[in-house]
């Protein structure tokens, strides 16, 4: 079984100067949740992604420096658009391009260059889900659920997600 973990960023995050992997960076109550569960140990494989609303769609250990910067509905739109990604390059170009990450996974899976995933979850503020285009799961056949409620309901749901008990 192989599963997709999309989580938003953290406005509440580590001090340090230096450059944090991003599951170490993040430290609001979703993380915390996160890192214990992971801890505990979950049901099959995750992928987990993250949605940064400075850096994009990131992955989990990619290391990243200290910012402030609140998801819009505006940079939600440019992120989708992929507009962010004009005027870059090469890793920066793709992460900032949510619509065109998520896009290479269903053609990765359409092709059987990697397995599909059996579902996907979506961890994250209003704001930043408009910034994916949850289409796109529809088209690759990968049902995907939005973590709905307050944050303690959605800390709870991504709980019972990891654990394959929901």
């Amino acid at each position: 079984m192989r599963r997709l973990l999309i989580l938003g960023c953290s406005q509440t995050k580590t001090k340090s100067p230096f450059r944090v992997a991003t599951h170490r960076r993040y430290d609001g109550p979703i993380w915390k949740t996160f890192r214990a569960v992971r801890e505990e140990g979950f049901a099959g494989a995750i992928d987990v992604e993250v949605l940064s609303a400075e850096h994009g769609l990131i992955p989990l250990h990619h290391a990243i420096h200290d910012y402030d910067r609140r998801m819009t509905p505006e940079r939600a739109a440019e992120l989708r658009s992929g507009a962010a990604a004009q005027g870059s390059t090469g890793f920066k170009a793709l992460c900032l391009a949510v619509s065109w990450k998520l896009e290479a996974y269903v053609l990765a899976q359409a092709w059987g260059h990697v397995p599909p995933y059996d579902d996907a979850l979506i961890v994250a503020g209003g704001t930043y889900v408009e910034a994916l285009d949850l289409g796109l799961f529809d088209r690759a056949g990968v049902p995907v659920s939005v973590a709905a409620g307050g944050i303690g309901e959605k800390r709870a749901a991504m709980r019972r997600w990891m654990k394959g008990e929901g």
